[in-house]
């Protein structure tokens, strides 16, 4: 018998074989970015924060109506260098698109006084608003 064996040397050459088979190799020929744009605009609502629910008063519809999220799990976690509040939430009324409930993350800042509001509208689609506070 010789310095190395046949089994391992064929099974080897047996999974390589299998692996650069079943792996697939792309070209894109094209590339869609998306760029966000910012716009900043002033009115005044209020946002009310507890434990178990998030409110703001006059976002949609036209500044009409309230979204109100049930707060399903607060952690204390980094956000841009700072320690920041995280509400993971879920909408307590559906939208008139949407076949569930949203998902939403408030991101609650002490440091500046902000709530990043991301609202998820599918696993792609997230609208971002970021609400200045005061007291």
């Amino acid at each position: 018998m010789g310095f190395f064996s046949k089994k391992p040397i064929i099974t080897i050459f047996l999974l390589a074989s299998v692996y650069f088979v079943n792996a697939q190799n792309f070209k894109s020929f094209q590339v869609i970015e998306n760029e966000a744009n910012f716009k900043s605009t002033m009115y005044v609502t209020d946002v009310v924060i507890s434990p178990s629910l998030i409110t703001i008063k006059r976002w949609g519809n036209g500044r009409k109506d309230d979204v109100v999220m049930k707060v399903d799990k607060i952690v204390t976690k980094l956000y841009f260098d700072r320690m920041c509040t995280w509400y993971y939430c879920t909408d307590t009324k559906k939208d008139d698109l949407d076949v569930d409930y949203r998902k939403s993350i408030c991101i609650y800042s002490k440091y500046d006084k902000s709530l990043v509001y991301a609202n998820f509208a599918d696993e792609v689609t997230v609208f971002w608003n970021k609400l200045f506070l005061k007291e």
